[in-house]
């Protein structure tokens, strides 16, 4: 799950799964009449035209002009439309073929009504491009908000009811205005980009984003007015679930409804009011399309291995993947599920023959509605009763409910834990690790929790977390000194002013330090969630276990176009950290920020002051050309060697999971080896992936002697589930 202060409320509900039926939803149909009157709308098609129109400054449905005639001077009424239009003198309130009826007066067909087109920019006089009754063919229309159609044509609203078409009456362009059956001159858009068939585009742009044809949105959605319809839809939450918070269910003249901007037209939003306008940076395709195909090598790690495809019943979703394993080789999975009810879980499988077979140990056991953001660690201590190893468990969980506005919104959110004894077999009960002050008795909101042990006896856990709301959001942590029975008071970890938000933090106590004392952190300070400038990768220090802080310090280049995805954290016995993050350089400019690369950068640690070493590409593909996301990282103490794993789309648009090492402090990297068998569907957009979301992060560990990763996929086809390979890079 995304989720941060900049994500409001609803958004969370998208990723976790949970879903409650929401007051407003458009379900009025075209005999709704005067039931309509009043209701909240967005376009004439909410409200049953042409009886019934949608009033652009209160947003309600209103009496159209031939119920209620009140056309200003110089205007008549069109009665197709319910709408005022320019008065051309026939002293008739009709438009279209019908005017014919009121004495033969007809609009001038423009320059390219029923041309063939493949886009809305072949079409001319303000028309779009169509397809006609049959789908065989695409042609151009031309706009009668304020002019009359030619003569056999009839004045209709287009698919997003944001304006009035001239259509044949016919359905097709065949034998009208001397043009061909096929539609006409210019390119037969035929089948190929049909506007009536949603885009089957898994690399597409989300809601709101920019596009000229359906296939330049993701899979399932429609391109309106060149911004991407995301569904299809039976109502508001509907909507949500794809990505579209300011959006509503629409009819857009097709068989099922799609999800178009509340307010008519996609606006981007400022600061943190960002998330909410969708995907409108997006610009089509996830590969840049100057590059060659990159090689895809043979897996690495030999067959994958399913965690929860096999479960009866199987998640609705499983992804969000953490993977631990103890000194008795034992190995839990925990992950995000959601099951068939659509509320979210904190999941977990356990193997104990090296990860050949995965066995469900059910559900954490939360004082909460909802869960997501799972971690599992491992710690180990002696006292007088013996050697101890265990794993410990840990969430952001919620509850969902609905505000006086029929909106969705999280509340009561508390950082909790578990903790298991016999290698994740069974589990405790849940354990809150923050109070109701924190989260201001339900008000803030709270984010992406992470765990870290000390390296020294004491075996301090330390969780660290966000806590915001739509105007501020930072950094805090507390610990556990009893080895995860209770947690103490949180303490701030940054001072940033709230012109940023602060979140997607990672902890990582220092190695060679063997006091337990000091302890890194790394997390995004950002002002959007599309790779910018204006986001960077930030590091703190504290040198007595949480306590106290010191910094800010920036690890990523001035220029990185940062990405809004956790960083990732590891630290060697040699005072280096191996901060992996994902980011464009600021060289390929806003319309190369999309080809996000994975990255890592070493921080030398041993003065005063973190410097960065190097900054180097961790994938091995054409730089500036796919998109790499999850970066994460693991050192080999004993050797030193770093390990860094990733996701990508270089296979043609379809993701893959890969793992590489560097022997020399992350200043190069081997050649990648992919971990996944099989290709699946990547969409890294949380906006819009719903059942193939890929999380914000997966599970990679390094075990001493095999590097173990838990990630999902939906290479079913159907929804994102969770796998599991090992082997030695």
């Amino acid at each position: 799950m995304r989720f941060s202060a900049l994500i409001t409320a609803v958004a969370l509900a998208a990723a976790c799964g949970g879903r409650f039926p929401t007051p407003g939803d458009d379900n009025s149909g075209p005999d709704a009449g005067a039931a309509v009157l009043g209701k909240s709308c967005a376009f004439d098609t909410n409200c049953s035209p042409p009886g019934y129109v949608c009033d652009l400054v209160s947003l309600t449905c209103v009496e159209g002009c031939n119920l209620n005639p009140n056309c200003p001077p110089g205007k008549v009424c069109n009665t197709n439309t319910g709408r005022c239009i320019v008065d051309t003198g026939d002293g008739g309130s009709d438009s279209g073929a019908d005017a014919g009826d009121a004495g033969g007066i007809f609009g001038a067909p423009s320059d390219t009504l029923c041309h063939g087109c493949t886009t809305n920019a072949d079409c001319h006089a303000g028309g779009i491009c169509v397809s006609n009754s049959t789908h065989t063919a695409n042609f151009c229309t031309q706009d009668c908000s304020t002019a009359l159609c030619p003569e056999d044509f009839s004045c209709v609203p287009d698919r997003a009811g944001a304006q009035h078409q001239c259509y044949p009456t016919s359905g097709d362009c065949a034998g009208l205005l001397g043009n061909s059956p096929d539609g006409g001159t210019g390119a037969d858009g035929g089948p190929v980009n049909d506007p009536t068939v949603p885009s089957d585009n898994p690399n597409g742009c989300g809601f709101c984003g920019h596009c000229n044809v359906n296939d330049d949105c993701v899979t399932g959605s429609v391109c309106v007015n060149g911004n991407c319809a995301v569904g299809p839809c039976n109502g508001w939450t509907d909507c949500l679930l794809h990505g579209g918070v300011l959006s509503q269910c629409t009819d857009v003249g097709l068989p099922q409804k799609y999800c178009l901007p509340l307010l008519g037209q996609c606006i981007a939003l400022p600061g943190v009011l960002a998330p909410l306008a969708g995907d409108v940076a997006c610009m089509p395709s996830g590969i840049n399309p100057e590059c060659g195909a990159a090689s895809v090598p043979a897996p690495a790690f030999g067959a994958n291995v399913a965690v929860t495809g096999g479960l009866s019943p199987k998640p609705q979703l499983a992804s969000e993947d953490t993977i631990a394993r103890d000194g008795q080789g034992r190995m839990a999975i925990g992950y995000i599920g959601v099951d068939a009810s659509g509320n979210s879980y904190m999941g977990v499988s356990q193997s104990i023959d090296d990860g050949k077979t995965w066995v469900d140990k059910g559900r954490m056991a939360a004082n909460t509605q909802e869960q997501s953001d799972p971690v599992i660690v491992v710690s180990k201590w002696t006292d007088p009763a013996g050697t101890h190893e265990r794993m410990h468990y840990v969430w952001v969980g919620y509850s969902l409910a609905q505000d006086g506005q029929g909106n969705l919104v999280p509340t009561n959110m508390f950082m909790e834990s578990s903790y298991s004894d016999d290698g994740g077999s069974s589990w405790s009960h849940g354990i809150t690790a923050t109070t109701v002050d924190d989260n201001n008795s339900g008000a803030l909101l709270l984010d992406k929790p992470w765990i870290a042990v000390s390296p020294d006896a004491s075996q301090t856990l330390m969780l660290t977390f966000s806590i915001g709301d739509n105007t501020q959001q930072h950094m805090y942590a507390v610990t556990s000194t009893d080895h995860g029975l209770s947690w103490g008071p949180k303490v701030q970890i940054e001072n940033g002013d709230n012109s940023s938000g602060h979140n997607l933090g990672m902890p990582v106590f220092d190695p060679s330090d063997d006091t337990g004392n000091t302890v890194w952190e790394v997390f995004v300070t950002y002002q959007q969630v599309q790779a910018s400038q204006a986001n960077a990768v930030s590091l703190m220090k504290s040198p007595d276990k949480g306590q106290h802080w010191t910094g800010p310090w920036t690890v990523s280049a001035a220029d990185d176009q940062v990405f809004f995805e956790p960083p990732s954290v590891s630290a060697d016995r040699d005072h280096h950290l191996f901060v992996g993050y994902v980011a464009s350089p600021g060289s390929v400019g806003a319309a190369g920020a999309r080809f996000w690369d994975a990255l890592v950068a070493t921080v030398d640690v041993s003065g005063s002051i973190p410097v960065v070493s190097h900054r180097a590409r961790v994938s091995d593909d054409q730089g500036d050309c796919y998109q790499h996301i999850h970066v994460m990282t693991q050192v080999d103490q004993p050797t030193g060697r770093v390990f860094a794993g990733f996701l990508d789309n270089r296979a043609g648009g379809k993701g893959s999971t890969w793992e590489t090492f560097s022997t020399d402090q992350g200043a190069s990297w081997s050649p990648n080896k992919r971990v996944s068998d099989t290709e699946y569907t990547f969409n890294p957009d949380h906006q819009n992936a719903q059942l193939d979301f890929l999380g914000d992060y997966f599970g990679f560990f390094w075990d001493g002697t095999k590097l173990r990763m838990a990630w999902a996929d939906p290479r079913d086809g159907v929804s994102s589930q969770t796998f599991y390979a090992g082997g030695t890079p």
